[in-house]
């Protein structure tokens, strides 16, 4: 067995709550592409608990003696759907291609996260977020016009169970870019990363990227994360990332597409 994966069990969840003051809306100086890309987040929010979609999940390892090797771990086959209340509810399906009664938050030997389907939408563009933007410049991405914001959000409510010890839940600092489509209002892509120290020097390293595409379910398009990389640094020797594809999204027994909503 890799002693990596035998020694280091993480799990990383967000809350979608963020522990800062609502803003208002008559604030001075805000971006109306901004607010417009915040309005169709909550409205993507809300539409959540009726999707459900099937994620694979694979896992690689690396250590400070090898940089730049990744090691490949597990492979873990999921089912996710969301809940606006509840979060989201991920069941285990399979591990290496093997179907598996342990449970997805439970399982040991690697990094297990949550948070990148709905949370880190809210805790960017949510009604209590106080994250603050700069920049816009123009880039493509996937063949459309977005443009791009430099965002800090501070009081970032997480949970964290190291080594098998559940912790209580941290108020962290984030820091990071998105993407806005710059004729749909809605956010195409999301870098965010840990700003500061977690649990004293431990946590030395957190990046999640999230990039999301349009796919239709039951005829109506929607913009979905279609793929998500989560990456930890643990004392600056050990990096645990997790490569995350979304598939066959659908709506009970809806059917789903990628489609280029230029063709439309």
């Amino acid at each position: 067995m890799n002693t990596v994966a035998a020694s280091m069990v993480l799990l990383l969840v967000f809350e979608a709550r963020i522990a800062a003051r609502p803003q208002s809306d008559s604030a001075p100086g805000k971006d109306n592409l901004i607010e417009q890309a915040r309005q169709h987040a909550r409205a993507f929010r809300s539409e959540l608990p009726d999707f459900v979609v099937n994620q694979r999940i694979s896992r690689h390892q690396q250590t400070s003696r090898d940089p730049g090797k990744w090691i490949a771990d597990k492979t873990l086959d999921t089912e996710l759907s969301y809940d606006m209340k509840k979060g989201e509810q991920i069941k285990l399906l399979k591990v290496d291609g093997a179907p598996t009664t342990e449970s997805y938050l439970g399982l040991p030997g690697g990094l297990t996260s949550a948070g990148e389907f709905g949370a880190m939408l809210g805790i960017i563009l949510g009604p209590q977020s106080d994250a603050t933007f700069k920049g816009g410049k123009h880039s493509a991405i996937r063949g459309e016009d977005a443009v791009i914001y430099d965002f800090k959000v501070k009081k970032v409510k997480r949970n964290l169970v190291l080594a098998g010890l559940s912790r209580e839940p941290q108020v962290v600092n984030y820091r990071g870019c998105i993407w806005i489509g710059a004729e749909a209002k809605r956010v195409l892509r999301i870098e965010l990363s840990l700003d500061g120290a977690a649990l004293g020097s431990q946590i030395s390293q957190e990046d999640r990227t999230v990039d999301y595409d349009w796919v239709t379910i039951e005829g109506q398009k929607y913009l979905l994360p279609v793929r998500a990389v989560v990456l930890l640094g643990i004392a600056y020797k050990v990096y645990l990332r997790n490569v995350i594809e979304y598939v066959n999204y659908h709506k009970w027994e809806g059917k789903i597409k990628l489609v280029d909503p230029a063709s439309n």
